[in-house]
């Protein structure tokens, strides 16, 4: 799932008079609530692709503040609640309401109440809009790369629109490794008569493998399949 994060584009210096202010204003909001490694998010705010990915906010108090999200909850997490109860609420911290709830207290706290511009991609396009129909006095300008809610459409309606452009995309993939169509159906049908799992215990199927499909979106997608690809397994199970 993903949230809001504020990348800092000032000031990198951890002993700076913003750093301290943020920490004194850090009163368990959304961030904080995640776990330890977030209540010290004044100290140390990493770059993209370094460490876990904790959930982790920056800041800015120029009018071009950038605001994106990465807030993971993966399954671990949902262990750690006694109930479905404590799990939901848990997890309304990290509704799109929430999140700007949050982003306001830094903007007023850190900024003195100054605007700022946000940058949403995926659910952070989702946050976007809602900080627009919220709090539109506080931002300048809203740049979205990905994700806006439909006004009508549901959730299947924009999806049923992929289809056929996967189906485009599969077809280009074969066509530029045509060697691996006969590889995938090879890992499809061990998979389907043999008892595979994966390391958190669940079983690889069929179904989870053709996941791997959502990789022909991206830029590298295809590489990245050719390349995982030629390290399966080539002999069909015995029948």
């Amino acid at each position: 799932m993903r949230g809001l994060t504020a990348r800092r584009s000032t000031c990198s210096h951890e002993n700076c008079a913003t750093s301290r202010r943020l920490a004194r204003i850090c009163r368990g909001c959304s961030f904080c609530r995640v776990g330890p490694a977030a209540r010290h998010h004044a100290r140390r705010i990493p770059t993209p692709g370094s460490g876990p990915r904790s959930p982790r906010i920056g800041y800015s108090c120029s009018t071009s503040a950038e605001l994106v999200g990465v807030l993971p909850v993966l399954a671990q997490t949902a262990d750690r609640f006694p109930t479905s109860k404590a799990l939901a609420d848990y997890l309304a911290h990290f509704r799109a309401d929430a999140i700007v709830g949050d982003a306001e207290i830094l903007r007023q706290e850190v900024c003195h109440g100054a605007q700022w511009s946000t940058l949403g991609q995926s659910y952070g396009g989702f946050i976007t809009v809602t900080y627009l129909s919220r709090v539109p006095e506080a931002l300048q300008a809203c740049y979205v790369t990905g994700g806006l809610p439909g006004l009508t459409a549901s959730a299947d309606d924009v999806y049923a629109l992929t289809y056929p452009k996967v189906v485009r995309r599969v077809a280009d993939y074969y066509a530029r490794y045509p060697a691996d169509r006969a590889i995938v159906r090879t890992v499809a049908d061990i998979l389907g008569a043999q008892d595979i799992r994966l390391p958190d215990g669940d079983r690889f199927t069929v179904r989870r493998l053709q996941y791997l499909g959502q990789r022909l979106g991206m830029s590298d997608g295809f590489e990245f399949l050719h390349w995982l690809f030629e390290r399966a397994p080539r002999r069909r199970p015995a029948h």
